[in-house]
């Protein structure tokens, strides 16, 4: 989610299709049609809170389990150089683990530090 400053009768131009959101008194908004995918197994609890903050965000995913499908496991360690869950594929970037910080910042939710 990015910020959108208060302007006197400013106009915002998008190319692509946004929500909005107010937080705080502040308008935020996070693209539509962000692809997230979540590579994770039915047993890890790191993959749950992933899920579940994405889910309280109401960000949309795709959640594949690696530990029913080889092809989609190799495929996540070609991505991410790692056989631990969770990988999350936010556009290409890619966060192996639970860390609520660096999702909020591949999501557009907070300013990069």
């Amino acid at each position: 989610m990015s910020y959108i400053p208060q302007l006197p009768r400013a106009t915002a131009y998008c190319l692509q299709p946004v929500e909005f959101q107010l937080v705080d008194n502040r308008l935020w908004y996070t693209t539509v049609d962000m692809k997230v995918t979540v590579y994770s197994t039915p047993t890890c609890p790191y993959c749950k809170l992933t899920k579940d903050f994405l889910k309280e965000s109401s960000i949309a995913f795709s959640d594949v389990d690696v530990s029913s499908d080889p092809s989609m496991a190799n495929e996540m360690v070609k991505k991410s150089g790692q056989m631990g869950v969770p990988v999350i594929d936010i556009d290409g970037a890619i966060i192996v683990g639970w860390n609520k910080s660096a999702l909020e910042e591949a999501l557009g939710m907070k300013q990069k530090a």
